[in-house]
């Protein structure tokens, strides 16, 4: 069983062959049941092909299954535990892939019309307007801490990790570290430039297109997609690892664009994309080591902490590159996992779990990769 998953087949947004393998991946995981406390795709299912005396997948209408395709919130993790998941079985059961291409298909047949999108442009700029905004952007951080000392910024640099610092990466900052939190950024710059890293931002960077990927969009996906792969596979040309700070993001740059935007520039961005924990954590072990990881010169300080999961790092690694990272600085980490996201997809028992394991930490520093939990 090969399903349709790349959207340049020709069956890729066909409605019959959607719904045909809506209902063999339904009738699998019916048998089976064992992600019911994943998300609330499953239940919702469950509660469909059980009730009225049962059902089949098949006899499900669109309304229905629309309740089921909006359950899943992207998290990916059903199929790493699945037994019938593509790497385990020919079933090749892969659920969080089959609701993307679900969504996309219904946005291409059913698009929204202009009042429900300007709708939702006025609501991104007010939620935008609720977060915590920083006066400087990361990249205004970054040119003028370029004109004032190059893209080394030596003066912040020892001067044995000045001398060193031959090695140029490219940060891709994601949208949540250019308007957001671009100390995040800083601090990634800080910490690479005094591993002997030096740092650069590629001008004409966009947003990943995550947001638009979930939602369906296309279009808009495979454009701002395009205009990333431009810039990136330019500086990859000239030498550089492109790193970013958060995995969610790092991923689209090495698995969606490689999907949706295609071609070799695609390939290669891919290619040279890190996480910047993962790349770190690979830099310390070449070199035995990197003296800018120390958790602090003080006997006395609190090397205890707890450390969130984001759904991503946890499908894409077996051991957490952060987590890793921050143990071979010597802390303490206590590690909680499960959506905290407030995501009106994310299900509210999930949420309540994930909260109550925070608060019975016995840490007082709490951090988390996901920026939306």
């Amino acid at each position: 069983m090969t399903p349709v998953f790349d959207p340049f087949h020709p069956l890729y947004f066909d409605e019959a062959d959607l719904h045909s393998e809506l209902a063999r991946v339904q009738s699998v995981c019916s048998g089976c049941r064992a992600c019911i406390t994943m998300c609330d795709s499953f239940p919702r299912l469950f509660d469909l092909l059980d009730g009225s005396g049962g059902r089949e997948p098949a006899a499900l209408s669109m309304k229905e299954q629309d309740a089921v395709i909006d359950g899943c919130f992207d998290c990916g993790l059903c199929v790493l535990g699945c037994p019938d998941a593509p790497i385990r079985s020919e079933a090749a059961i892969d659920v969080p892939r089959l609701m993307a291409r679900a969504r996309q298909a219904r946005r291409v047949s059913s698009p929204r019309p202009i009042g429900t999108r300007a709708a939702a442009g006025v609501r991104r700029v007010v939620v935008g307007l609720g977060r915590p905004q920083r006066r400087t952007r990361f990249s205004t951080w970054m040119a003028q801490r370029d004109t004032n000392g190059g893209q080394l910024a030596t003066a912040s640099l020892s001067t044995a990790a000045a001398a060193n610092a031959d090695t140029q990466v490219a940060i891709f900052p994601t949208c949540h570290v250019e308007h957001h939190d671009p100390t995040i950024g800083q601090a990634m710059v800080g910490l690479l430039e005094n591993s002997g890293v030096a740092c650069g931002l590629p001008e004409g960077l966009v947003c990943c297109g995550a947001p638009q990927l979930a939602q369906g969009d296309l279009d808009e996906f495979i454009e701002l997609g395009r205009r990333n792969v431009r810039v990136l596979a330019d500086s990859v040309r000239a030498g550089h690892e492109v790193l970013v700070p958060l995995p969610s993001c790092a991923a689209v740059l090495q698995r969606d664009y490689v999907s949706y935007v295609g071609g070799s520039d695609a390939e290669l961005v891919a290619q040279h994309t890190q996480d910047a924990s993962a790349y770190l954590l690979a830099l310390s072990a070449a070199r035995d080591g990197l003296p800018a990881l120390v958790a602090g010169d003080g006997a006395d300080i609190d090397r205890s902490l707890t450390m969130h999961l984001s759904c991503r790092s946890r499908t894409d690694h077996e051991a957490i590159p952060s987590v890793e990272l921050l143990r071979l600085a010597g802390f303490d980490v206590t590690v909680v996992a499960g959506c905290a996201s407030p995501d009106v997809r994310s299900p509210d028992a999930l949420r309540r779990s994930t909260t109550a394991s925070i608060a019975e930490s016995t840490t007082d520093r709490f951090l988390s990769e996901c920026p939306s939990a």
